[in-house]
């Protein structure tokens, strides 16, 4: 072989070897998605399980973590693509830097979650200088229980917070460590089996609790087609959940490992939104059928004025820079067209 033809022939091969390299770095990773264990947002397992992801072209990985704030804190590492959370801590977040954009509404919590107390108390107002525990310090949690004492008259220095994870709650109670606290999913219902007492429910304080889906805005750029097809495959999996419930409940039982009949407790203890009802919680003032829906716009003033007055952000936020409303816009006008 002439030196010539030796030297075309290594770099073929040498071109052929970068191609391949090239290839690997340009293969589509699949979404990472984080979620915990409570069971209203447990659909995202039933899109997965049916296919429904799949079907609409996009690969997702579900990290599931039975810690919520460990979840969060994956977000802000930037280890996830996207996490569900409660809208109060991606309006934290956003104050604090982290680039998180709302683009789905799961649902808003009516008594999903509660406070739980001793046996011995029987009100809220009974909980005036004990310890009552928030998954998080500033977190939806703590917003959560101040906003139900302040209802019920109590202010800061009335009572002691300490921070214990909501799954965890029951434990503490039972050690002593605390008088009363913030749980949700099975630690709701083992509350209730081992006869603590619910002192409030998250519908005593509307719009506080309203349970989201948020994305980077970096990764929303770069793949908007991926995040419209999440959104789809999950409006698709509450429907199914709707018309094949007990299927459902088990599906979600067996991933976040609970029962059906507790992950139905779950389920029923929040009101979902569809693509219509997403449209208009997006929206910064509207009114149906003659009354008023609660927007993100309005219930996150309430809950950035909180942060603000006790320092936890600068500023209140432009909501527009929180909320991207573009995909469950198209998917409630698109759904509309095929009625």
């Amino acid at each position: 072989m002439s030196k010539i033809k030796y030297f075309l022939a290594l770099l073929l091969v040498i071109m052929f070897i970068a191609g391949c390299k090239q290839g690997k770095i340009e293969e589509k990773k699949p979404i990472k998605i984080g979620v915990d264990v409570f069971p209203g947002w447990g659909h995202i397992f039933i899109a997965q399980e049916k296919g429904f992801f799949k079907n609409n072209g996009v690969d997702v990985e579900i990290v599931l973590n039975e810690d919520y704030l460990a979840v969060q804190e994956q977000f802000a590492d930037d280890d996830l693509d996207g996490a569900f959370m409660v809208y109060t801590d991606a309006i934290y977040a956003n104050g604090h830097g982290i680039d998180v954009r709302v683009v789905y509404i799961s649902d808003h919590s009516v008594s999903g979650d509660v406070i739980v107390s001793k046996p011995e108390f029987t009100t809220v107002e009974d909980l005036e200088g004990k310890t009552i525990s928030v998954e998080g310090i500033n977190s939806f949690s703590h917003v959560f229980v101040l906003s139900v004492l302040q209802k019920h008259g109590l202010s800061d220095g009335d009572f002691f917070i300490k921070s214990i994870g909501a799954q965890e709650v029951v434990d503490a109670l039972e050690r002593g460590d605390i008088d009363a606290g913030h749980t949700y999913g099975p630690g709701k219902t083992i509350a209730k089996e081992k006869g603590y007492t619910y002192l409030a429910y998250s519908g005593d304080v509307s719009g506080i609790i309203t349970d989201i889906l948020a994305f980077h805005e970096k990764f929303i750029k770069m793949s908007p087609d991926d995040i419209k097809a999440v959104v789809k495959s999950l409006f698709e999996a509450k429907r199914f959940q709707e018309t094949n419930r007990v299927e459902a409940l088990e599906i979600i039982a067996k991933a976040i490992k609970d029962t059906p009949e507790s992950i139905g407790v779950g389920i029923d203890a929040v009101k979902y939104l569809d693509e219509k009802e997403n449209a208009y919680a997006m929206y910064e003032d509207i009114e149906e059928e003659g009354e008023e829906v609660l927007t993100l716009i309005e219930s996150g003033k309430i809950i950035a004025d909180f942060y603000l007055t006790r320092g936890q952000i600068s500023s209140i936020p432009d909501f527009n820079d929180i909320i991207d409303p573009r995909f469950v816009n198209e998917l409630a006008a698109e759904r509309q067209e095929n009625k």
